[in-house]
């Protein structure tokens, strides 16, 4: 329980676990605030979601000159999750993020400026292109690299588990039924291992079969693609879920690209091509993603259960239905935010993830090469990381992903750290600590629900927002301020208890 801090479980448990009382109170009072906070922020515009140096005139220089720029993202939930995340992780993700931004981008600049490159289907010198251009068309496939062998680390220092849970599914197979479970807890209590295989299997043969229908030009592609989604949903599920318990992120998309990658050098040996390569592959990379996210999501549900005293087999009966429903559901989400936003066009979603992974394969597709002296790169510095004994999955982890995302990671950890030592008495600063985690817990509650209640009135097509004054530095002094107040709420919150 202590390896794992898994934080957005630990934030689910906290929320469930407020029957009454004054936590019940601190709960209701935060989530109110974030919501608040959030519906401020998403619906009314008073600041933008991402503080930027580039808003102020000086940061613009320091980008144009130095090629440096510190973006924010000042969602609550965020917060919340970094509180929960603590600041030896939380560091070390920011600390990939500053590697990429502070170090990569500078140098790939300076040496390469000269070069050209693609954007928006136009070609521009990358001396001329915008930073965030270069972050994802060159730094992060070294983000890629990096995640790839941490990947690939994880796994090899996970055998021992991994074989374990192999050997112990196969004498669950051979034993399935009431003896399997004999002995055995309520609270250790799993589905049939027979159940589990079979449906593993028959969702695997269904995907084949759909492929095979839809993409395949011949029986070897099927069976390529068939293997290739079962080996890489297994054995990357086994990195996300690692991820996930000491960061509370998943790199879905870092690893779906790598996946991306992989299938186009093999697919494209058997003899996939074009537009219907590009469906292909793009097809194997939603089954992957899809797996990669139940995955991950459900280690954080059981890691719920294990601190609730919830019974897993139930658990896992009902995540089946609720698989069922929101694969319905996510559709009419994906069609709802279309035609709320768009996904093309002025004013479109960006969509980072989907570009990134549409603009890997279409030139592998069409005959083109991965950039593979990036992920090279990345992948030996992962290993460098390995050597000096720093996780490379948090690195690599905050080295993919946008500074945005990982800032408020690192700033909730720094709370979390100044509550744990706000006084010479270890148990109160305990006390303090877990009073602090039921504030982060209400901020990352009441944050989806703000930013839930925002979508929703856009789609209604109510616009109370201000266009005109978030771009403005004033609004960006307001957003810091008030940023700085929810952190504040969380300390002061947590300190007001005293030792008994």
């Amino acid at each position: 329980d202590a390896a794992y801090p898994f934080p957005s479980g630990r934030a689910a448990a906290e929320v469930l676990s407020c029957n009454g009382g004054s936590k019940a109170h601190v709960m209701v009072f935060s989530g109110l605030l974030a919501m608040a906070y959030d519906f401020v922020l998403n619906t009314l515009g008073w600041w933008q979601e991402v503080l930027s140096t580039l808003t102020f005139s000086w940061g613009q220089a320091a980008a144009a000159k130095y090629k440096l720029a510190f973006s924010l993202d000042n969602d609550a939930a965020l917060l919340g999750i970094g509180y929960f995340t603590g600041l030896r992780y939380a560091a070390i993700i920011a600390a990939g993020s500053f590697f990429s931004w502070f170090v990569c981008i500078p140098v790939v600049y300076y040496l390469g400026g000269e070069h050209v490159m693609t954007l928006h289907g136009q070609a521009v010198l990358l001396a001329d292109a915008p930073i965030d251009a270069v972050f994802s068309q060159y730094v992060r496939h070294i983000g890629i690299g990096m995640l790839a062998m941490a990947g690939i680390i994880g796994l090899v220092s996970m055998s021992g588990v991994v074989g374990r849970v192999i050997r112990r599914a196969a004498s669950d197979l051979l034993t399935s039924g009431p003896a399997s479970s004999a002995g055995l807890l309520r609270t250790q209590q799993d589905l049939p291992m027979s159940q589990i295989v079979t449906g593993t299997l028959a969702m695997c043969a269904l995907f084949t079969l759909f492929f095979h229908v839809t993409c395949s030009q011949n029986i070897t592609q099927t069976l390529l693609a068939g293997a290739i989604i079962l080996i890489f949903s297994f054995l990357l599920s086994v990195v996300g879920i690692s991820s996930i318990a000491f960061t509370g992120n998943e790199p879905v998309s870092g690893m779906t690209i790598f996946m991306i990658i992989v299938s186009a050098v093999f697919m494209g040996n058997a003899g996939m091509s074009g537009s219907s390569g590009i469906i292909a592959i793009l097809l194997m990379a939603a089954f992957l993603c899809s797996t990669l996210a139940v995955a991950g999501n459900f280690m954080s549900e059981l890691k719920v259960a294990y601190l609730t005293g919830a019974t897993p087999k139930k658990m896992q009966q009902w995540q089946i239905l609720s698989i069922i429903v929101s694969s319905f559901i996510a559709v009419g989400v994906i069609f709802l935010l279309d035609h709320a936003y768009g996904y093309t066009g002025p004013g479109a979603l960006a969509a980072p993830q989907a570009n990134a992974m549409a603009a890997i394969v279409k030139p592998m597709m069409d005959g083109g090469a991965a950039p593979w002296p990036l992920y090279m790169a990345g992948a030996f510095f992962a290993f460098l990381l390995w050597m000096m004994k720093v996780p490379p999955l948090a690195f690599a982890l905050g080295a993919y992903l946008p500074m945005e995302i990982n800032t408020p990671v690192l700033i909730g950890g720094l709370v979390s750290y100044f509550v744990s030592h706000s006084s010479k008495d270890d148990a109160l600063n305990a006390l303090r600590l877990s009073e602090g985690s039921t504030v982060a817990s209400g901020f990352v509650a009441g944050g989806a629900i703000g930013s839930l209640i925002s979508a929703v009135l856009h789609i209604g097509g109510i616009d109370w927002f201000l266009k005109d004054w978030v771009v403005t530095p004033g609004a960006t002094y307001l957003g810091i301020v008030a940023y700085l107040v929810m952190c504040a709420v969380i300390y002061t919150v947590a300190c007001k208890i005293k030792k008994v």
